[in-house]
């Protein structure tokens, strides 16, 4: 009886804020700050400033939880909890909560355990938290995904950078497309393993998913981190964006990936830019030709900018 009625007096101050913000469009930004000296939830939006004192026993992320719920895009802000990701020179601040930090963290745990085993990533682990959640983070601040948005990670591999956006973003849905079965395996493991119940696993290669119905052009953002060259990528990602959508390429040397542009205008695409770091945006403009993507393996093979 008695933690119904925190929970109901927490909903409460949830609701206060956002009446008291009057948060007016959903392109507005709602920034919610936790201070850790005291119980104190302070909301900040488009028309000023809001400060909330917690009960001792409320629970801070329950309370950015049900505004995350409700609001799009959000920015989560934990003062004990800010990161500066650094990606080819660039610098992001990316703000996250405990609760989202301990996830991470486990998903890790869980990574460590399994890539004794399955080669999932070669990277090292002391460079886990930079190349593989700050990197993610950085991604999804840049893209700044509107709420219930759709999106697909291409080549998935260990999770990157499919998983960090999912406990960053509860409220969008996220697939993770993954052809290789023991690493699909494991992406069912760590999504179970975390409550990750906006993240679905689809265990075939990118060239047969681009052309089934329920996947062909239905997303909003198409991601991938170092899969193939941008060339390819372009083929097997563009299919499956919708009009509108936007293909984000996580690359070594985005300098020399936007000077490839005939791909991408053969799938629907526009010129690829640079967005940020080693982030490369490609735009879709028009509906991709049914030839494309072409029968497995033939994209790597040979690419479009080589044909």
């Amino acid at each position: 009886m008695h933690q119904s009625l925190v929970r109901r007096n927490r909903l409460s101050m949830a609701r206060t804020a956002f009446s008291a913000l009057a948060v007016p469009t959903e392109t507005a930004t709602l920034s919610v700050e936790i201070d850790a000296r005291e119980p104190v939830c302070v909301t900040t939006g488009a028309r000023g400033r809001c400060r909330h004192r917690l009960s001792p026993s409320g629970s801070a992320c329950e309370v950015l939880g049900h505004m995350i719920s409700r609001v799009p895009p959000v920015r989560v802000v934990s003062k004990e909890n800010r990161h500066i990701s650094r990606r080819s020179g660039s610098k992001v601040a990316v703000m996250i909560a405990t609760e989202q930090r301990q996830q991470l963290q486990r998903y890790l745990d869980e990574l460590t355990q399994w890539n004794r085993n399955i080669n999932l990533t070669r990277i090292d682990p002391g460079l886990w938290w930079s190349r593989h959640i700050d990197e993610s983070l950085t991604l999804a601040a840049a893209l700044d995904l509107p709420r219930a948005a759709r999106l697909a990670d291409v080549g998935s591999g260990c999770g990157v950078p499919g998983i960090p956006l999912a406990v960053l973003r509860p409220d969008i849905d996220i697939v993770l497309i993954e052809s290789d079965s023991r690493k699909a395996g494991f992406l069912v493991h760590v999504a179970g393993k975390l409550g990750l119940l906006n993240v679905s696993v689809v265990p075939r290669r990118a060239e047969v998913v681009g052309h089934e119905p329920e996947h062909r052009e239905t997303y909003d953002v198409v991601a991938s981190r170092a899969t193939a060259s941008l060339p390819v990528l372009c083929e097997l990602c563009l299919p499956l964006l919708r009009i509108g959508g936007r293909l984000a390429a996580m690359v070594t040397d985005s300098s020399t990936a936007i000077l490839v542009g005939g791909a991408s205008e053969l799938c629907g695409g526009g010129s690829p830019h640079h967005l940020v770091g080693g982030i490369v945006v490609v735009n879709k403009l028009t509906a991709t030709p049914n030839a494309y993507p072409r029968r497995p393996g033939v994209p790597a093979r040979h690419p479009l900018d080589k044909l």
